[in-house]
């Protein structure tokens, strides 16, 4: 992890992190430098995101306190004769 060296070789040794992503919080320790808070950055779910962000918390373990709600796509069909 490049960023983890560039961060310690500028003199940081703690930090906040934002991030949903337990992996990064471990790969920047494991440079040597302390995490002292673990901020969430949350996205309301909609009917874009829904399936990618469902997708993060269940395998790949992104913490997310979102509801996965279902939407209903409202659309019109124009038959052209």
């Amino acid at each position: 992890m490049v960023l983890g060296t560039n961060i310690k070789q500028s003199g940081v040794a703690k930090m906040k992190l934002i991030t949903n992503n337990p992996v990064k919080r471990v790969g920047l320790e494991g440079y040597g430098l302390q995490v002292t808070q673990v901020i969430p950055l949350e996205v309301e779910p909609n009917k874009y995101n829904q399936k990618y962000m469902k997708t993060k918390r269940d395998r790949m373990g992104h913490h997310l306190r979102i509801l996965i709600t279902t939407f209903k796509f409202k659309f019109k069909v124009q038959v052209l004769s």
